[in-house]
């Protein structure tokens, strides 16, 4: 449930975000480079994988302790184990450490009284 709630406030927020940037006539603040969108779709896919075995594990317990579903190895492997696998193996690809660290690292940030920070190599933040 808290899975659900997490990525229908983060779509909200990023319509909301877009659509705002739109009326005042400004870019979004999202990176629009190829590995933030990556990042992105390893996101929404490992969510789905979530998602498609939040429900199979609902309906398989809803049938009880000798249900069809519960008895049946290859369901579980195809429903609960294949989207997991899918899950952590799409981070290989989309790993937020390798996906964002030149991005992250080039931004600059405004703070109180518009000063400019930005992050040294190290990682630092410098102002």
């Amino acid at each position: 449930m808290g899975n659900l709630v997490f990525t229908f406030a983060a779509i909200v927020l990023w319509y909301r975000t877009r659509r705002r940037s739109r009326e005042n006539g400004l870019p979004t603040p999202f990176p629009k480079s190829h590995q933030f969108k990556i990042f992105v779709a390893a996101i929404i896919i490992s969510d789905a994988a979530i998602i498609i075995r939040a429900v199979y594990r609902v309906i398989e317990l809803a049938r009880g302790w000798r249900g069809v579903l519960i008895t049946t190895e290859y369901d579980f492997y195809a429903l609960d184990t294949a989207p997991m696998i899918l899950c952590m193996s799409i981070w290989i690809l989309g790993h937020p450490g390798v996906m964002l660290d030149r991005e992250v690292l080039s931004m600059n940030f405004k703070g109180e009284g518009n000063d400019e920070y930005h992050f040294s190599g190290s990682g630092e933040l410098e102002g």
